[in-house]
């Protein structure tokens, strides 16, 4: 090989690649705000892009407003995503099988998972794609046969010609255009003359991985209408299997694009509803309940082994697994509403788990077992170990930080941060008072006591869960009972309640649980980060589909409104 002609292409590959990232990011592509254009609706016609931001709360959380006085933020923009290390693995694997150690490689270049906006493309990440990606080039060489049988040896340039059309497919996802794969035989010829044609087949295989059509996926749409575009099937095939599966469009979807079947409700519907069925393996809609609940830190979070010397590595994979075998089932197996995902009084532990918790779990380590929670008085993803660990102190629990998720994650609130000169932690265990006591005396600082109501009460209601997720009935330090009733302030009104039933049940009972549930769900499909797009109020079709059809449902009829599919045209 020329490592002359290596070194231009390197060199050409890694500023065609900073070039994009450069110009999706000032927005010549999109507007990365999320606020559309000027031909921004009422809410009331096309909601295609409403909800996903990162709105504020109610009065009483000194928000703007209650997310229901909101505005719809109007289409999304014409778009690129970069593709997540994962993503551009399993479209590796499409083209070569045996590819792997792609997502590890990049992993460290992960700037926002959820977004369309993380398209920042920095020179060691470019060079890390270089790298990983040759080396996938050299992978597919290998394998060639598979692409085309008549690749080995010397190939005509028809038999290349196909070659380019099936592995183009593949990455990017689509058909290539005829422009494209003349362009690209074009540069094979000119490799072939100088190092040969297995060089050259390399080099254009390094091409097809490397391009842009490759490492981002496209909303660009197509037949501009009244300063909007619709998506085109193809690139609706890719935001549905991306956003539901981490991975590309499969056969049976690329088929479905490529007959025009995704231009009709009901196609759009058939492939939502398929696409989610096969989303209860995992994925990404399985990562984003991971995300939204912060439980992944439970493998790593700090923990004081003498105050917690039970809580295992063991019990910390145990946690995580606990969780996504509740989510499974509530969303695949059971209704899938947030009612189901607040209150359920079970969960599913294997033996070692069961022990842990004081309940019956499978016969083994290796068996997992639906089990009553009840007696505990758990209720729903707040009580699962692997979020209240990750929402407990050291030694401790986490008063302030599980009433602050309340309000932030299920309540759409906005709270303000602490003061800067004012002591924002509670004092730590004494063995004489309570970790209640102790903050609510923290708490008497009139600096602090507003905040501090709207976040200390809530979490007074899961007191009877320690710093690792375990039950209790008293304070182990302070031999003391607990005490677990609390109240959720709304302005002048307070909603008395106890423990974490009365505690779920009092956020259900606030119309703004279900909105904003319907919000956060809607950035992540719609890949508008929560802190992007101003305050858009979710759609109100969406909030009655979740409310009364569980995640699963509501997300058919989503994806089934043509609105969803229109995006603004880019200034």
């Amino acid at each position: 090989m020329s490592h002359v002609t290596l070194f231009a292409q390197t060199v050409r590959t890694t500023f065609a690649l900073c070039l994009i990232a450069f110009v999706a990011c000032t927005g010549s592509i999109g507007n990365q705000t999320g606020q559309g254009d000027d031909d921004q609706d009422d809410g009331k016609g096309d909601g295609g892009s409403s909800g996903g931001s990162n709105g504020r709360g109610g009065n009483a959380a000194g928000g703007s407003g209650t997310p229901d006085e909101m505005n719809a933020c109007g289409p999304l923009p014409q778009r690129l995503w970069r593709l997540t290390p994962v993503q551009l693995e399993n479209v590796l694997k499409t083209v070569n099988t045996g590819a792997k150690d792609v997502a590890k490689a990049l992993e460290p270049f992960v700037t926002d998972r959820g977004t369309a906006s993380g398209l920042a493309l920095t020179v060691p990440h470019v060079e890390a794609l270089v790298d990983k990606l040759g080396t996938q080039a050299s992978a597919v060489f290998t394998a060639r046969k598979s692409i085309n049988a008549c690749l080995e040896g010397a190939p005509s340039n028809d038999c290349v010609k196909q070659a380019i059309e099936r592995l183009a497919l593949k990455a990017f996802r689509r058909p290539p255009t005829s422009e494209e794969v003349d362009s690209y035989v074009s540069y094979y010829s000119a490799e072939k003359a100088i190092d040969g044609a297995d060089v050259a087949f390399r080099q254009l295989t390094q091409a097809i991985l490397l391009s842009p059509n490759t490492l981002f996926r496209f909303e660009l749409g197509a037949k501009a209408d009244g300063g909007k575009v619709e998506l085109t099937g193809y690139e609706k095939a890719s935001f549905l299997s991306f956003t539901l599966l981490d991975s590309p469009p499969d056969a049976e979807l690329l088929e479905s694009a490529k007959k025009g079947e995704l231009d009709s409700k009901e196609g759009l519907a058939k492939q939502a509803t398929r696409l989610l069925a096969a989303a209860e393996a995992g994925g990404a809609l399985q990562r984003y309940f991971d995300e939204t609940m912060d439980v992944q830190a439970v493998t790593s979070v700090a923990k004081d082994e003498g105050t917690y010397p039970k809580f295992t590595n063991d019990i910390r994979a145990d946690m995580l697994s606990e969780f996504r075998a509740f989510v499974k089932e509530a969303i695949w197996r059971g209704d899938g509403r947030l009612e189901t995902l607040l209150t359920a009084p079970h969960t599913f532990l294997n033996k070692r788990l069961g022990t842990f918790y004081g309940l019956q779990g499978g016969a083994d380590d290796g068996t997992w077992a639906k089990a009553d929670t009840a007696a505990q008085g758990r209720s729903g993803l707040l009580t699962l170990g692997a979020f209240l660990a990750t929402h407990g102190l050291q030694n401790d629990t986490d008063i302030i930080r599980r009433g602050r998720f309340v309000r932030e994650q299920l309540l759409c609130d906005e709270l303000p941060s602490p003061p800067a000169d004012v002591n924002a932690f509670p004092l730590p265990p004494d063995g004489v008072l309570t970790h209640r006591e102790r903050l609510v005396a923290h708490a008497e600082n009139p600096r602090c006591a507003l905040c501090h109501d709207l976040m200390d009460p809530l979490g007074f209601g899961l007191e009877k869960f320690d710093g690792v997720g375990a039950y209790r009935t008293t304070d182990a330090r302070a031999k003391k009972s607990l005490d677990v009733t609390g109240f959720l302030a709304e302005g002048d009104q307070k909603f008395s309640f106890e423990g974490a039933r009365g505690l779920a049940k009092v956020v259900l009972e606030q119309p703004r649980a279900h909105t904003c549930f319907a919000r956060k769900l809607e950035a992540f499909i719609a890949g508008r980060g929560l802190q992007e797009g101003g305050s858009c109020a979710a759609d109100a079709a969406f909030v009655e589909d979740l409310r009364n059809e569980g995640v699963r449902g509501g997300l058919v009829r989503r994806f089934s409104d043509p609105a969803f599919w229109k995006r603004a045209l880019s200034n």
